[in-house]
């Protein structure tokens, strides 16, 4: 029986979801799934998820990666996370940890860019 372990944080953005979305989509990494057509869900400007491998250079874990966005009082809550079916659960807590701080990064850079004045 396979297990299941999911990465995922949120973030609140003062910012419209449409021009989260268009920052969102901006990041390299969502062009370069693009071009390699592993985007498997784009739902304009509600939900982009995506598979590839969690830890590339060793080639293992290959996950389903997302970005959701909701409207809020204040703008837009921006979900950000990844989700593993395995046969175990990683025991290396600090791939885990590093996976989390990337998760984190990416929403910090979603969110600067998106509320900088224009």
């Amino acid at each position: 029986m396979a297990a299941v372990w999911e990465v995922v944080e949120r973030v609140e953005v003062a910012a419209r979801p449409g021009l989260v979305w268009r920052v969102v989509g901006d990041m390299p990494v969502i062009a370069e799934m693009k071009d390699r057509r592993t985007i498997v869900v784009e739902r304009e400007p509600h939900e982009l998820g995506w598979t590839s491998f969690v830890v590339p250079e060793e080639g293992r874990l290959e996950g389903y990666w997302w970005f959701r966005l909701a409207p809020s009082w204040n703008g837009t809550e921006v979900e950000h996370g990844v989700r593993v079916e395995q046969t175990v659960i990683p025991e290396d807590t600090d791939e885990l940890a590093a996976i989390r701080r990337a998760i984190v990064e990416t929403l910090a850079n979603v969110k600067a860019r998106a509320e900088a004045p224009r």
